[in-house]
């Protein structure tokens, strides 16, 4: 079921973060918090006032070299979230078109994102939005892990790449 009809897509300020650490968890928002200062956006969802989700946009190069070699240029994203009450609901996809819709503007022709294998869901949502698994397989990386605290935990991860190329008009 989707409502996006009352779904309201936004570029997340610093004032934003207290609520991202309530509805979303205090580690989600640290993560976030990090990268305000970046190139690139974290977009946020809101139905009727309420904060359903976030997604970092990030026009950063990668760190993994592969990403870089394969993929240059092309901006990536990352934690993709929504609230536990919030899911099914249209608010991912949401989310995910409003970043390519954000891209399209700035010129970008592809995007990517990592999705731990283990994630059966979000490896279904981005191959149901049209994202297609790269050819050069999994990928060692870093899973960044914050805790309540805000102290970052590096621990070595893998994770599956999915491409979509964007146009001006989906389909």
């Amino acid at each position: 079921m989707s409502d996006d009809e009352d779904l309201e897509i936004r570029h997340v300020n610093a004032e934003d973060l207290l609520e991202l650490g309530q509805v979303l968890g205090v580690p989600h928002a640290h993560f976030y918090r990090a990268r305000l200062s970046q190139r690139g956006v974290v977009l946020s969802a809101w139905r009727k006032g309420e904060l359903a989700g976030a997604i970092l946009v990030s026009w950063e190069p990668p760190d993994e070299p592969e990403l870089r070699q394969h993929l240059p240029g092309v901006p990536m994203l990352y934690r993709l979230q929504v609230h536990a009450e919030m899911r099914r609901r249209g608010v991912a996809t949401a989310l995910v078109r409003a970043a390519e819709e954000l891209l399209i503007g700035r010129g970008h022709r592809a995007v990517a994102s990592g999705v731990d294998p283990a994630n059966k869901p979000a490896v279904l949502l981005y191959q149901s939005l049209g994202f297609r698994r790269w050819n050069h397989g999994e990928i060692a990386t870093v899973r960044e892990l914050y805790d309540d605290d805000g102290r970052l935990v590096i621990k070595p991860d893998r994770c599956l790449i999915f491409v979509r190329r964007l146009t001006a008009s989906r389909g």
